[in-house]
């Protein structure tokens, strides 16, 4: 029996992972009360699609429908047998697996292993505009075979890619540009939480094998510029140290300096290039301007298309002659 309410949810979460139906307990208060604040927040806890909830006396019994990679992730712990998954949800779960294990193998320390995962999805995924391959129920697997999917698939995915190597991660229910309904995750790196956006750092319309990384290791600061969530339901992420370009990418203090590094880079066959540019750093810098200013005088036609986002100001993407 459960005395307060914490205590109850606490409990509905970890049968949630372990992906249990029914769920069943004895409170001590109103149980139709508790049924039915359990069934709000267990929704928001991004496990399950919809929940049934059915109280009588002070015994409440909830009936989760899972997302598939919760009942993935059961499986692979052993809280639930494989004979539970459909064939596609086995196939799909060893395959991942398998991609997980050999990110693992070649990849050392958290963020690396985070940032090959994420690497992995934007290669490997393309954005369903027109959600053609879209079921919020098998949205995981969907994605695993068909490669395409929304903002869900690709959030799940990751979710389920850093759960396999046991890499601490949420899931962020919220809204993204425009307003329009989004997810994404929080990625908790060597003790520090950060933000990861793997759909935004997809093109779209798709460019196979371009990979953009300048939705990974955001602060909430960060990435508040064009994204809206409950904060209070998630961990913290006050650090800017994980974010990929300003401390893994390329960095550069002017134009100049990148257009001089940019011109062997694409003397040696390289057709785009993702960079920090310092003087950029600033909503009252004209990027593109800036860019025709620096080619004139250094007497360059180097860049054909210039691409900047004003949620990651001093982040450029280039397209070359």
């Amino acid at each position: 029996m459960f005395s307060d309410y914490a205590s109850a949810l606490d409990y509905a979460f970890r049968s949630m992972a372990q992906g249990k139906s029914p769920i069943c307990m004895r409170v001590m208060s109103d149980g139709s009360q508790i049924a039915k604040k359990l069934a709000r927040d267990c929704v928001k806890y991004a496990m399950i699609t919809q929940i049934r909830s059915v109280a009588y006396g002070n015994m409440v019994t909830l009936h989760p429908s899972y997302v598939d990679d919760t009942l993935l992730l059961a499986v692979h712990r052993g809280d639930l047998p494989e004979s539970s998954l459909s064939v596609a949800q086995r196939n799909a779960l060893r395959k991942i697996q398998g991609v997980v294990q050999d990110i693992v193998r070649r990849h050392s320390g958290q963020y690396e292993q985070a940032l090959a995962m994420h690497d992995y999805i934007v290669q490997t995924c393309a954005y369903d505009s027109e959600m053609k391959v879209w079921n919020q129920e098998s949205v995981t697997v969907d994605l695993i075979n068909t490669h395409r999917s929304v903002c869900d698939g690709y959030t799940r995915l990751y979710h389920l890619m850093l759960s396999l190597a046991g890499i601490d991660n949420k899931i962020v229910l919220g809204r993204g540009s425009d307003n329009v309904t989004h997810s994404w995750n929080l990625v908790c790196l060597d003790g520090t939480w950060t933000h990861v956006d793997c759909t935004y750092d997809d093109p779209v319309p798709d460019a196979p094998g371009r990979v953009l990384r300048n939705y990974f290791g955001m602060s909430d600061a960060m990435i508040a510029r064009n994204h809206t969530w409950a904060r209070a339901d998630y961990p913290r992420a006050s650090s800017s140290s994980m974010y990929y370009p300003t401390t893994r990418g390329l960095r550069f203090k002017t134009m100049e300096e990148f257009l001089r590094y940019g011109a062997s880079y694409a003397a040696a066959g390289h057709k785009t290039i993702t960079a920090y540019v310092q003087e950029l750093d600033s909503s009252h810098v004209d990027a593109k301007s800036r860019l025709e200013k620096a080619q004139a005088h250094m007497r360059m036609n180097l860049v054909k298309i210039l691409q900047n986002d004003s949620a990651t100001p001093g982040i450029i993407h280039c397209h070359f002659r």
